[in-house]
């Protein structure tokens, strides 16, 4: 489930806590109690950015291997309910599909399977990801042929039916001035949940810039059973922490779901839906 492939020290930590799991998805806790309850310092945090991209890329490719080989599920385990059918019907149902000529955009996508079925139902969309084992499973889900493949940026792009579908591979940071202002609808599946606090300013900046006004975005986020909203990731972000982070870049709480699917752990997988409604600049509010 967790698209955040870009952000070292978060994934890194997620994953620390995601590689504990047991393999079973009906594993009653999705995150044991030692590692909700580690407390972590700036130096161990300043230690992990430096990492190279390479090796973070490395990092997240073994990770891939494991979960696409049989081992743990990680954050995966939300397929079991068919999440990507769920958030779907969740834009159809609230208009808040791309119009005609309009684009779904997944950040940090994994091998999200909406991705595939947005196409399936005549949506045009692009992924956004660094790890390439990833894309290349989202590529398997339509066949191999037909791929074009060009670069910009330094970001490799896949496109298939001429551009209906994009698949990004690279740092959802780097900016891509032929994607901006392109995209009526997000799913942001846990990505911005994942983001360490400091660079969500980062992350809501680079996404925004992406979006035409009006825009709307289902965010995908946890409640955590410990409360603490400096335990993570995944963090926990409850409905005024959303409002006034997002708030900050122009988009407004339309809807909020407290339970949008089961989780583990005692966890509760959130809905939002935002609104773009101006393209104001972004306040100092993300800290």
């Amino acid at each position: 489930f967790f698209h955040f492939r870009f952000f070292p020290v978060s994934a890194r930590r997620f994953a620390r806590r995601c590689d504990n799991v047991i393999a079973d998805i009906t594993a009653p806790k999705l995150f044991p109690v030692h590692a909700l309850a580690h407390t972590r310092t700036h130096s161990h945090t300043r230690t992990l950015a430096q990492h190279s991209h390479n090796t973070q890329m490395s990092f997240w490719e073994g990770t891939w291997d494991d979960i696409l080989e049989g081992g743990n599920p990680r954050w995966k385990i939300g397929e079991k309910e068919k999440n990507w059918e769920i958030a779907f019907n969740f834009l159809k149902e609230n208009n808040a599909l791309p119009s005609s000529g309009g684009r779904l955009l997944v950040p940090l996508c994994g091998d999200s399977k909406i991705i595939k079925y947005a196409a399936d139902h005549n949506v045009a969309v692009t992924g956004v990801d660094g790890a390439r084992r990833a894309l290349e499973e989202i590529r398997k889900q339509f066949g191999e042929d037909g791929w074009l493949q060009k670069s910009s940026h330094g970001l490799s792009c896949f496109e298939l039916g001429g551009g209906k579908v994009r698949l990004w591979e690279g740092n959802f940071f780097t900016a891509l001035p032929e994607e901006e202002g392109l995209y009526e609808c997000v799913h942001d599946k846990d990505s911005f949940g994942a983001v360490d606090k400091g660079d969500r300013e980062t992350y809501l900046t680079r996404l925004t810039k992406y979006l035409r006004p009006g825009a709307h975005v289902l965010l995908e986020v946890k409640l955590s059973p410990s409360g603490d909203l400096d335990d993570g990731p995944p963090y926990h972000l409850p409905r005024d922490v959303v409002e006034k982070v997002w708030g900050a870049h122009g988009f407004t709480v339309l809807k909020h779901q407290e339970s949008f699917y089961p989780w583990r752990g005692g966890y509760k997988q959130q809905a939002f839906l935002l609104r773009l409604d101006n393209g104001q600049s972004p306040k100092e509010a993300c800290n």
